[in-house]
């Protein structure tokens, strides 16, 4: 089932759309302005108190960062693109490493989650951060780095260690939005 899927969605749903965009929705560094963005957001809303949740979403990510590669070298999963008889369409260079889970799709999740908590974002807010995560796991599976099982575990994986760190952050009391004056006088 894994492998049609990965064909289906590797070799069917290619089209010359996909082929442009998804090599670029795969690469971190056009997220950057994004990151920063996070920053930006948690520096206006948390004012001196803002290196708590910018701390607890670095922390988040280098947790996920690390764990994904643990469970990579613990099961060493070969990439789809790396099996010779699976043919894959190889999209862009790199998934040198293990296959199972998919970093990309762990990592990006677990700050879809993360900050969209820390930060308070609103419901539509939090859903567009879940629907780009979604949209790099799908970008890994279409350039032929991960099949979608790699990607699935690696948005739980991803999820479950959010959930921590919001579960963590819920308990520190400091980590709570400051109530400004004009809220207090309604």
């Amino acid at each position: 089932m894994d492998i049609a899927i990965f064909h289906f969605i590797n070799y069917q749903l290619s089209n010359g759309f996909f082929d442009w965009i998804m090599p670029y929705i795969s690469n971190k560094w056009v997220w950057t302005p994004l990151y920063l963005l996070f920053i930006i957001v948690a520096i206006k809303k948390y004012k001196v108190q803002s290196w708590k949740p910018i701390l607890g979403i670095v922390l988040c990510y280098v947790a996920t960062e690390m764990s994904s590669n643990m469970v990579k070298h613990t099961l060493k999963r070969t990439r789809p693109n790396n099996i010779e008889s699976i043919h894959a369409v190889k999209r862009v260079e790199g998934g040198s490493g293990f296959s199972m889970p998919s970093s990309h799709a762990a990592n990006h999740m677990a700050l879809a989650i993360v900050v969209g908590a820390l930060l308070g974002l609103s419901k539509g807010w939090r859903l567009l951060l879940y629907f780009w995560a979604i949209v790099i796991g799908f970008s890994r599976i279409y350039n032929g780095l991960h099949f979608p099982s790699d990607v699935l575990v690696g948005w739980g994986l991803g999820a479950l260690i959010a959930l921590v760190f919001i579960i963590l952050a819920k308990q520190n009391k400091s980590l709570k939005r400051p109530v400004v004056s004009s809220e207090i006088d309604r």
